[in-house]
């Protein structure tokens, strides 16, 4: 009986090296995401952030304390943000929080901002750009609250946030190990170990309210193929040639150190190879750990037999 039990091993036991080596395996893949994909996903995930503050019940409470507060913790929580507001149907402030100060209570009226009269009419999200006293520029977004009534919707009031671009990019650069230059149309935002000698690429980055942010980021210099320099035939007559053995290669060293290039443009860094190290050692370790247990089962069983014989 015990010799059953042992022999059975669970399914998961069993599986387990395949799954090992499909994570080693994806672990290259996952480092081919470059600093203008993070990017992207950063100012999605900021969209969603703000969006689920809009849809919070908490900000359709008559109170103000509560909104306050909750305010508090969303721009400690999300510190990109710099303000959050909240305004009633009439377009007065009622709830202003800017992080690291005290709620501000001046109840000013912002019916007559172009952002509020839009907003009211077409009943959908605004969002702009804006540039602060102290030259910092900011996203400016802003959703209406809106109810149900007999003759259809109608805002309630209004949510909106600023946003801080340069520290957007400086959490980017926080993640990012590859130099990089954020730009407003022609003007420097945001850079992070760059160098204008830098060969670069660069792409637009897509954020609501603004359509000239561009990023740059280092190109990854390519190894060139070694190919023979070629000598001129002319050359070769001179008295003062240097006698040559072998092909020359127009190659600096530094660059023959690279490691090799991966197929489908993959790379494969220091971590990612000791990972997949590591995977390989575990493999290893489990394959050994369950032909331990079979070697001891089959023992267990060949005593099992002898001892029937002689009974």
């Amino acid at each position: 009986m015990n010799s059953r039990i042992w022999s059975k091993s669970p399914a998961h036991f069993t599986f387990l090296p395949l799954l090992i080596l499909v994570f080693a395996t994806a672990a290259p893949f996952a480092a081919t995401e470059t600093v203008k994909d993070y990017a992207d996903s950063f100012f999605t995930n900021l969209e969603k952030t703000f969006d689920q503050i809009v849809k919070s019940s908490v900000v359709r409470k008559t109170s103000i304390s509560p909104v306050d507060e909750y305010f508090f913790n969303m721009l400690k929580r999300n510190q990109v943000f710099h303000s959050l507001y909240r305004t009633n149907s009439k377009g007065v402030v009622i709830n202003e929080v800017k992080r690291m100060e005290k709620p501000t209570r001046d109840y000013r009226n912002i019916a007559d901002q172009p952002w509020f009269i839009t907003m009211k009419k077409d009943l959908q999200p605004y969002s702009g750009f804006l540039k602060e006293d102290n030259g910092r520029y900011c996203l400016f977004w802003a959703n209406p609250v809106l109810v149900e009534k007999r003759s259809g919707k109608v805002m309630n009031g209004a949510i909106a946030v600023k946003i801080d671009l340069w520290d957007c990019f400086y959490k980017i650069a926080d993640h990012s190990k590859v130099p990089f230059q954020a730009r407003l149309g022609q003007k420097t935002l945001f850079d992070e170990k760059w160098d204008r000698r830098f060969r670069y690429q660069e792409n637009k980055i897509v954020v609501a309210g603004v359509d000239n942010l561009i990023l740059r980021w280092q190109k990854e210099e390519v190894v060139p193929e070694l190919k023979p320099a070629s000598v001129a035939a002319d050359s070769l007559m001179k008295k003062d040639t240097t006698p040559v053995a072998g092909p020359v290669f127009n190659v600096e060293k530094s660059k023959l150190s690279k490691l090799p290039k991966l197929p489908f443009g993959l790379k494969l860094g220091k971590y990612q190879i000791m990972f997949v190290g590591l995977s390989l050692v575990i493999i290893s370790a489990v394959i050994l750990f369950r032909f331990f247990f079979w070697f001891r089962n089959w023992m267990i069983s060949r005593r099992i037999a002898k001892e029937d014989r002689y009974l």
